[in-house]
């Protein structure tokens, strides 16, 4: 009677079948017990979902949820769902987690992340046929060579006038805190910072001089600028088309403009001296 279609209500029983072996599965299971308990205590705790404009403030909390997820299915294959909901449509997402550490025992590949590691931590054991290689073919940015090179002749200056004293002084003001750590994971090439561990330096006058020069290197960075652009403005623009741009600026010379005033006032922003141009339309228009 159903012809094709009755395939649905054919197989219904089958998915009922399905559904309650794998309902009964769940509940019998320990594996599955211990997952469950523990989607329902991270729930309780706002990890297994929310809102997707609070998706930042619960990444710590979903990760350490699927890190302890991944640790009890170590041994199986660990799936991770998710049900996406926008504009009354829902999307499920459905992703196979990588659960397996490859370890190694051999100790001749331990002993080689060994010296790998410590290479890495310290950075004296370059060897004499790369440093050879670097002197004949520096891998530096020219600008990073005038700075450093700057920098030798200002401390070979100091050295030469007796001004070590001062340096040492200069020192004394600068607070710094060494405590950056790292983690290496053994035969996986990770390397993965540890939460709340930091280096930091400040100097006490810094803010104090950065206030006091803001002015002066404003002023220059500014007219360095401004030198390139006349620089190219001179090779580049003539006469008239700078003319014709001062006009389109002031709404000058143009046909079909809406009835309007233009005024051009000087005015100061961050110690530059600037052009601010004011539109005034008519009473029919207003302005934007």
């Amino acid at each position: 009677m159903f012809t094709i279609h009755a395939y649905i209500a054919f197989t219904m029983d089958k998915l009922i079948q399905s559904i309650v072996r794998q309902l009964q599965h769940i509940v019998s299971d320990e594996i599955c017990v211990q997952v469950t308990d523990l989607y329902l205590a991270e729930n309780n705790n706002g990890a297994t979902g929310g809102q997707l404009n609070t998706q930042t403030s619960r990444s710590l909390l979903e990760s350490a949820y699927q890190r302890k997820a991944e640790q009890l299915m170590s041994d199986e294959n660990c799936f991770k769902l998710m049900f996406i909901q926008s504009q009354g449509q829902v999307q499920l997402t459905i992703e196979l987690l990588d659960t397996e550490e490859e370890n190694s025992d051999d100790p001749v590949e331990a002993e080689r992340w060994s010296e790998y590691v410590e290479r890495y931590m310290n950075s004296d054991t370059t060897s004499p046929e790369l440093r050879e290689h670097l002197a004949r073919k520096p891998v530096f940015l020219p600008r990073n060579l005038r700075r450093i090179r700057k920098c030798q002749r200002g401390r070979e200056q100091q050295e030469k006038e007796g001004k070590e004293g001062n340096s040492k002084k200069n020192m004394e003001n600068v607070d710094s805190l060494d405590k950056l750590e790292c983690r290496f994971k053994l035969n996986s090439y990770k390397m993965v910072y540890v939460i709340k561990s930091e280096d930091y330096m400040y100097r006490r006058t810094a803010l104090l001089r950065a206030h006091q020069s803001h002015e002066r290197v404003s002023k220059r960075l500014h007219q360095r600028f401004q030198a390139w652009v006349d620089k190219w403005t001179k090779e580049h623009v003539p006469r008239e088309m700078a003319a014709e741009t001062s006009k389109w600026l002031m709404g000058e010379g143009l046909e079909g403009l809406v009835p309007c005033t233009t005024t051009c006032d000087t005015e100061t922003l961050h110690f530059v001296s600037i052009n601010k141009y004011r539109v005034k339309y008519g009473t029919v228009f207003k302005a934007p």
